[in-house]
């Protein structure tokens, strides 16, 4: 999202007039009986892919010559006059067979569900939600079947649905609408599809972040906005992380709001989340403390015991989190021998097996912050951290069954490797469609090992699979610490 162009009221920049400035509302307004909306910021989502499409065009020549105003066919290579004039329009049934295609095959378990999406493409009232879902759907068919004319013309449609969520975000009774939340995700997900860059969708995320702050948590209490909300809690906070700032999420009003209509429907992955909301600001505070010229030596020393003290707590957070999950989901996996066919090479000789999708991406996000949690104290506090003291109140009955107890996983290695014996589930069953949520730990598991190691060679490849599976194009690994 951009800065602001004009400080002039919204209503005198929609009449494009000269503003007073005047607060908390413009005078030339009031004298001439028109209601002020004031100043709200501009808020914009910006066109990530277009970089990396300029560099692949580069060289590229062309004979034709083209009139300016029609840089986007230019940009297609398509001639603006068809030696051929089309006797029949086929777009609407290509566009149709499209989204089909996607709702059918594309499945997100994070970000845009699968079932939102389904509500998303039903939105006929909406221009911005019809451009979102023709552009991702395009793109996605494109990428799916190596079809590069239809991935650029997913450009296109991109290029026309961005635009067009950045006017509706302009009108205030428009930019808080489902519609534009749902567009503004829906693109999010493209950038997943579409951009070669790492940081195309750690930009649009941070938008989507921005707007939800903007909406507030009340309105994200009911259905399809909370569903929506939690599904991108992840993302705005891995944004928060990487861009190394503080989440707004991290406010307990954001763990408490949203839910307060329903407490009940506050689930496992949801209590889970509270406490990733938190890592980013424990990644600031460790920032600081590694760099004692901005606190100074004695507050960075009373620092460095808070910090410790907080991870400690998170830590036993995250212990209680798993005490309980263990309790309500007893018999909710086992562990089994790998099977060749999964892998020629088995890198462990048994795999995990979860009874559902919804408990093996518990177990994993669970893992995942367990071992971010570890390695945040042996980089800020010493290399010989010591977690397992805050598993010490967990009751004996913990220790029991395939996976490890807290107590037991004192080193990130061996975290990974459980992350890792999860992958044989995602895979061996089609319906589980592996998709980000995995991509995220695995990407969070590979810093456990060496880079030339046979685990992290391992983690690089399947990696690349589970991309390549559904058709996304985060296939490096970028790195989180």
């Amino acid at each position: 999202m951009g800065a602001t162009r004009s400080k002039g009221c919204n209503t005198c920049r929609r009449r494009k007039v000269k503003c007073d400035e005047r607060r908390p509302a413009c005078e030339k307004c009031q004298n001439i009986g028109y209601e002020c909306e004031g100043y709200v910021r501009e808020r914009r989502f910006v066109d990530e892919v277009s970089r990396t499409i300029r560099d692949a065009e580069k060289g590229q020549a062309t004979d034709s010559v083209i009139a300016p105003s029609h840089s986007n066919t230019r940009f297609l290579g398509v001639p603006t006059k068809p030696s051929v004039p089309s006797s029949l329009d086929m777009s609407a049934f290509e566009d149709n067979i499209h989204v089909s295609f996607l709702l059918s095959v594309l499945f997100l378990s994070i970000v845009m569900p699968t079932s939102l999406m389904h509500i998303h493409a039903k939105d006929t009232t909406s221009l911005v939600a019809q451009l979102s879902m023709r552009a991702l759907s395009t793109a996605y068919f494109g990428r799916k079947h190596r079809q590069e004319a239809v991935i650029k013309r997913g450009v296109l449609n991109y290029r026309k649905a961005l635009k067009r969520l950045n006017q509706d975000l302009q009108y205030s009774e428009k930019a808080f609408s489902l519609a534009i939340l749902s567009s503004a995700v829906t693109l999010e997900v493209y950038e997943f599809i579409a951009s070669d860059s790492n940081y195309g969708w750690i930009s649009h995320a941070g938008g989507v972040g921005r707007l939800i702050e903007l909406r507030g948590p009340e309105r994200h209490q009911t259905k399809p906005e909370k569903d929506i909300f939690e599904a991108n809690r992840i993302n705005i906070i891995l944004e928060s992380w990487i861009r190394g700032k503080r989440c707004f999420l991290e406010q307990i009003k954001w763990k408490t709001v949203p839910w307060a209509l329903e407490p009940s429907s506050k689930n496992a992955m949801s209590h889970l989340q509270d406490i990733w909301c938190d890592l980013p600001g424990l990644m600031d505070d460790a920032r600081n403390i590694r760099n004692p010229e901005v606190e100074g030596v004695q507050k960075a020393s009373s620092s460095h015991e808070a910090l410790e003290r907080n991870i400690l707590i998170h830590l036993r957070g995250l212990y209680a989190w798993r005490s309980r999950w263990k309790e309500e989901y007893p018999n909710s996996y086992h562990e089994i021998p790998v099977q060749q066919y999964l892998d020629e090479q088995p890198l462990f000789p048994t795999m995990f097996y979860f009874s559902s999708l919804e408990r093996a991406d518990e177990f994993i996000f669970y893992n995942t912050a367990l071992m971010i949690l570890l390695k945040l104290g042996a980089k800020a506090i010493s290399p010989t951290f010591d977690a397992s003291t805050s598993a010490f109140h967990l009751p004996p009955a913990n220790a029991r069954g395939p996976l490890c107890p807290p107590n037991e996983l004192n080193n990130i290695q061996s975290i990974a490797a459980e992350i890792c014996k999860c992958v044989g589930y995602y895979l061996s069953d089609y319906r589980n469609r592996p998709g980000l949520s995995l991509l995220i730990s695995l990407r969070i598991a590979y810093i456990a090992f060496l880079p030339a190691s046979r685990h992290a060679q391992w983690i690089h490849t399947t990696v690349i699979r589970v991309a390549d599976l559904n058709g996304l194009r985060l296939r490096d690994l970028v790195p989180l610490f």
